[in-house]
Order: C-alpha cells, then sequence, then structure tokens
C-alpha cells in the first residue's frame, strides 16, 4: 500500500476549493462597490501611514469585513489597525483566521486564498502556477476590480 499523504501534488492538479456563493457574491459585490479604499500590508489600516499606506482594506480585510457583516466574525481595531477573528482569543491582522475560511469556503480543507498566475506577472513570479491575493494586493498593485473579476473566475 502506498501512502499518499507524503506525496508531492502539482499546484496546477490541486483541486481548488470553491467559495460559498453567497460568500462570493457579497465579498464581489463589496470589492466592487467603491465603498472601500484601498490600503496594503494589513488586513485594514484605521489610521495612514504616509501615501503609500492610507486608511483602508486589503482585499482580505473586505472579506473579514464581509464575516462580520454576516455576523460570522468579530472586529477589534487598535490605533492603527483592526484585526478579525471568532472567539476573543484567535485573530490575525494579515490573513483570515481558519473559523473565516470555514464560513467562506463549500470546504474549507486546503482553503488557500490564492488564484492562477495572471500572464502579466507570472515572470516576475519564476513561473509559479499560482499566486496569493494578499501578493496581488499588496506586491503587484492589482486594484479591487481586478482582483475581484479573478476571485469571481477561479474562487
Amino acid at each position: 500500500m502506498t501512502d499518499t499523504t507524503t506525496e508531492a501534488v502539482a499546484p496546477e492538479a490541486r483541486t481548488v476549493p470553491k467559495l460559498k456563493p453567497e460568500v462570493k457574491a457579497a465579498w464581489l459585490e463589496a470589492l466592487r462597490s467603491g465603498e472601500y479604499t484601498q490600503t496594503r500590508g494589513v488586513l485594514e489600516r484605521t489610521v495612514g501611514e504616509g501615501p503609500s499606506l492610507p486608511v483602508g482594506f486589503c482585499c482580505l480585510g473586505v472579506l473579514c469585513k464581509v464575516a462580520v457583516d454576516a455576523g460570522a466574525a468579530v472586529r477589534e481595531a487598535s490605533s492603527i489597525r483592526a484585526r478579525y477573528g471568532v472567539d476573543g482569543e484567535r485573530f490575525s491582522l494579515y490573513g483570515p483566521v481558519f473559523e473565516i475560511a470555514e464560513w467562506a469556503f463549500e470546504s474549507p480543507d486546503g482553503a488557500v486564498w490564492e488564484v492562477p498566475t495572471p500572464d502579466a506577472i507570472s515572470e516576475r513570479l519564476g513561473g509559479s502556477p499560482t499566486v496569493s491575493l494578499a501578493g496581488l494586493n499588496d506586491d503587484f498593485g492589482y486594484t479591487f476590480a481586478q482582483i475581484a473579476d479573478l476571485i469571481e473566475q477561479h474562487l
């Protein structure tokens, strides 16, 4: 018998978990609404830190705000950032905690906040087949609308 738990799976062969339709619709609507200013580096920045780090949300912070609005998460603001979590103990400033993934995805096992790498940045990523949504937001300057289009196509 072969132990498949140690065999590598090529990223392109992975089954990408899908967002629950109602979560996907709400997240896409929020990203495209124009209501959220985009920032980088954290889920939500409550105080600007210069022109390159304005008050606002990263794309995953918008999802966390949608989770709060749906009653699936809580938000705690500090003096310059907000963090999101679920139970008073598990919070994050930088990415959704597992419980938010559990709320967002049809099957959270293996949930990743990644999409196939767009051709425009493939060379910069050394041909990596996937790129994180945070990377698109923080490092590659993708707008919320561009990120929403990728989420709509792939998650």
